[in-house]
């Protein structure tokens, strides 16, 4: 056609004629034809692999990465959302100080919690937003970029029930591979290193960072180092940031991994079920651009769709509570507990107004701000929005436990300051007007009470057998009355803690 076309153009010097306009006409047509079709259709994928990954999250990154080291397997890795790079939200995602942004965005699941009965009473419809990454990087791609390993006891407790192999001293190791920690107290760590792909880093500090460790050391609390051997006491957060971006899995892991031949990625790609025969997972089904297409794996199906995605996926290939599979018509393949025994931290924040200057992120982001971090990748966009220290306690004085049941954020900055953020969280608009309107343009602190192991349990459902509809999540947060009380204990925490940082610092 294009040999066509460029014959006609050189024979006919004159006007253009009627049949060069419709050669012109058809040859415009045809090419448009097969970009639309490209665009339509996954790029070229096998009808077997040996691996199908599904989610190019946290996980899935790192997974599709070591996976297809070995060039004589072929992975194939499915995600949902589009790819992270040259797209609208790419900024948002690569610039700490706009990770916000990014939540209800088209990079985002947009889920919510069911209505809650005990909790959330500040929240429209007691429903709180659930940000989770629809993109490739996952909910690493839109999150805050703090790293903070598990307590060690917890994975000790793991290896003690019965989970073999996951005690803290097997899984230390993976952990010192996969980091490139940059934090000076940690250098002659043996449980870090400074050569693995996720680079581990602090922030430039406040004045206020001292401020928190000498108020907290004063009730008695070490000062520690985040993910060391010992985990109680307070210690300065550790972020995945690299060079003022955000670092992903994705970037780390998959980038180096995305030129080899026996790795496919195929973005846009929601997976519908997963294909199994005599009670073995086969391959994947999944829909691209309305199609629905099916891919064979001769080794394993691995899902890494995160803790909403990937039950709402086993319940749609009929691995669940038969009750619930045979109420909504869904073949039963194993009658499993999936999406029970669900577990989410909830937290409650603790303003205080201070006499010293904090961050302000949406006022304080002006020109100066913006060429600071455009130039020299330093500044308030290269920050987490005030984070600066982590507190780790035991609450329980009477059965002491191997590892701490409460998380004390200390902030340098309010919520007051961002209501379209507060309104993206779900939050009640009277409360946004009233409460969160008290402290605009002052200067604050805000700590974050957090729950570690809550008692509370809730539930994962479908609302039905359509892929796309978002699923039921029912945390049931404060279900359980010691939640209740262990989250009082961290609160009056908090007041004591406020007392004590009066007297080590005149407001």
């Amino acid at each position: 056609m294009n040999v066509l076309l460029k014959g006609r153009i050189q024979k006919h010097t004159g006007s253009p004629s009627a049949e060069m306009c419709i050669i012109w006409l058809w040859s415009l047509l045809l090419i448009t034809i097969l970009n639309t079709v490209a665009q339509d259709c996954p790029e070229y994928i096998r009808t077997q692999y040996d691996y199908i990954i599904v989610g190019a999250g946290t996980a899935g990154s790192v997974l599709a990465a070591r996976l297809s080291e070995d060039p004589s397997v072929q992975v194939l890795l499915l995600e949902a959302g589009d790819k992270e790079t040259d797209r609208p939200e790419t900024p948002f995602i690569t610039t700490p100080g706009l990770a916000k942004q990014l939540r209800n965005s088209s990079v985002d699941w947009k889920y919510f919690t069911h209505p809650q009965e005990n909790a959330l009473f500040g929240y429209r419809n007691k429903q709180a937003a659930l940000p989770r990454g629809k993109v490739i990087g996952g909910t690493f791609a839109i999150n805050d970029m703090i790293y903070q390993r598990g307590s060690p006891g917890i994975f000790d407790e793991w290896d003690k029930k019965g989970a073999s192999g996951w005690g803290f001293k097997h899984v230390a190791p993976y952990f010192r591979k996969s980091v490139d920690t940059k934090v000076m107290e940690l250098s002659k760590s043996d449980l870090h290193r400074s050569c693995g792909p996720m680079t581990v880093t602090t922030l430039q500090p406040t004045s206020l960072l001292n401020v928190y460790f000498n108020a907290t050391q004063s009730l008695g609390y070490d000062a520690i180092n985040c993910n060391e051997k010992e985990d109680q006491g307070i210690c300065r957060i550790q972020t995945n940031i690299r060079g003022g971006e955000r670092l992903t899995t994705a970037k780390a892991y998959l980038n180096e991994a995305r030129g080899r031949q026996n790795l496919n990625i195929v973005t846009k790609a929601l997976v519908s079920r997963v294909l199994i025969a005599r009670r073995k997972a086969v391959g994947i089904e999944f829909i691209f651009s309305n199609v629905s297409f099916q891919v064979l794996a001769s080794n394993e199906v691995i899902l890494s769709a995160g803790s909403y995605g990937s039950p709402k996926i086993l319940f749609l290939s009929g691995i669940g509570p038969r009750e619930h599979l045979y109420n909504l018509q869904i073949p039963v393949i194993a009658d499993l507990p999936v999406g029970e025994n669900l577990q989410d931290h909830i937290s409650v924040d603790i303003r205080v107004f201070v006499n010293v200057s904090t961050m302000k992120p949406n006022s304080n982001l002006d020109r100066l701000m913006i060429d600071q971090y455009f130039y020299q990748r330093k500044g308030l966009m290269a920050s987490i929005g005030g984070s600066e220290a982590f507190l780790f306690a035991n609450t329980n004085k009477t059965r002491p436990s191997p590892y701490p049941d409460l998380q004390l954020t200390f902030k340098s900055s309010i919520a007051d300051h961002d209501h379209e953020l507060l309104r993206v969280m779900n939050k009640d608009e009277q409360l946004i007007k009233s409460w969160y309107s008290l402290g605009k343009n002052k200067d604050g602190i805000t700590i974050t009470v957090k729950l570690l192991h809550p008692k509370s349990r809730g539930h994962l459902k479908l609302n039905s057998t359509d892929p796309n509809e978002m699923p039921i999540i029912d945390p049931k947060y404060l279900s359980n009355v010691e939640d209740i009380e262990t989250l009082y204990k961290g609160n009056m925490f908090a007041y004591f803690y406020h007392i004590a940082k009066k007297v080590k610092w005149l407001f």
